[in-house]
């Protein structure tokens, strides 16, 4: 019985010391889609940020804003349209693509912000630098990364941003 005791108080502190040593670790992620409509022209742009992450970025310029399923629609709105027209941005040869706010909806812990820019010529694509900057959530959490896909005709395309290198340039061919 003292060999067992013995034996379970060392394997309780191997357990210990391993479950100690493991500290938690948050990840902070967004997803950005943006892909070309060919029957409407238009990129069509998905911004994907988890509601809390968004919430606390809205109070640094309201502290008194709260994002919620059941709360109006136009109250948060305004507030995340200007958000995402500040944070985020396509250019296409050095000019920015004129994009305008959608709206929102939640699903889940999720936050689905939609913009869109139209009259946009697909060969005027072929050949083109497409900067894409997307500084969301970087000013309030350092740790940020954004994801960003790009989907043109057959193309696709993925650029990671975080801080220190919220813009990244590509061309498709």
């Amino acid at each position: 019985m003292t060999k067992a005791l013995h034996i379970y108080k060392r394997l309780l502190l191997i357990i210990l010391f391993f479950c100690s040593s493991l500290q938690a670790h948050e990840y902070y992620v967004s997803i950005s889609d943006i892909e070309y409509n060919t029957k409407t022209q238009s990129l069509e742009i998905t911004l994907k940020l988890f509601t809390d992450d968004l919430e606390l970025a809205l109070q640094q310029t309201d502290s008194s804003a709260v994002l919620s399923p059941e709360d109006s629609l136009s109250s948060q709105d305004s507030l995340i349209a200007d958000y995402c027209l500040k944070s985020f941005s396509v250019n296409l040869n050095g000019n920015e693509a004129p994009y305008t706010y959608i709206g929102y909806e939640f699903e889940e812990d999720v936050t689905f912000c939609y913009l869109e820019a139209e009259n946009i010529d697909f060969n005027g694509l072929v050949d083109a630098n497409i900067a894409i900057e997307n500084s969301l959530l970087i000013d309030i959490l350092p740790s940020q990364v954004n994801l960003v896909h790009l989907r043109i005709g057959d193309q696709k395309r993925s650029l990671l941003l975080r801080a220190g290198q919220t813009r990244k340039t590509v061309t498709l061919q």
